[in-house]
């Protein structure tokens, strides 16, 4: 049984020219994080890498996270929550208000985390795994690249003797 299917998707920064972002899109603060956690903590309730956990990370010396917010219209609109370990950076989520997926929210999301880690020059690449057609669409025109397919299965084994 196919428990759980992603499309895998990576940046390689040396091919990566960065493009215009959208000025709506700032950084997490000590004073904007409430927001932060509104859109993170309903779909974090299973999650290693819950509001409690990050802010402890975020806003500490050994802070290896980077965490944005967009903005519409004065509230909230999505956040990305992205972290560099080694030459590595991977996107660990993007979440909406009332988890209603907005592409354009994502892509200038996703733009804004690209922009980010090729300006740091600390990591050559990226991953972002994708869940939905419309998620894997917004990766594409953010300019990542499709590798392919991620499954993960499960089977019962039984005994046969």
């Amino acid at each position: 049984v196919n428990i759980e299917a992603s499309g895998v998707n990576i940046m390689k920064f040396e091919n990566y020219v960065p493009v215009k972002e959208n000025a709506d899109i700032v950084p997490v603060t000590e004073k904007n994080f409430e927001e932060f956690k509104r859109l993170h903590d309903p779909v974090s309730n299973d999650m290693y890498w819950n509001s409690e956990r990050l802010a402890e990370k975020y806003f500490s010396e050994e802070n290896n996270w980077h965490l944005y917010l967009s903005r519409k219209d004065g509230k909230a609109a999505g956040c990305i929550y992205f972290v560099f370990v080694g030459e590595i950076m991977e996107i660990f989520g993007i979440d909406f208000p009332n988890s209603r997926f907005d592409k354009a929210v994502m892509r200038e999301l996703l733009i804004k985390s690209l922009n980010v880690s090729k300006k740091s020059g600390k990591v050559k690449y990226a991953y972002f795994f994708t869940e939905t057609e419309e998620e894997q669409s917004a990766a594409s025109e953010a300019g990542m690249e499709h590798l392919g397919d991620y499954g993960l299965f499960r089977k019962t084994l039984r005994k046969i003797y």
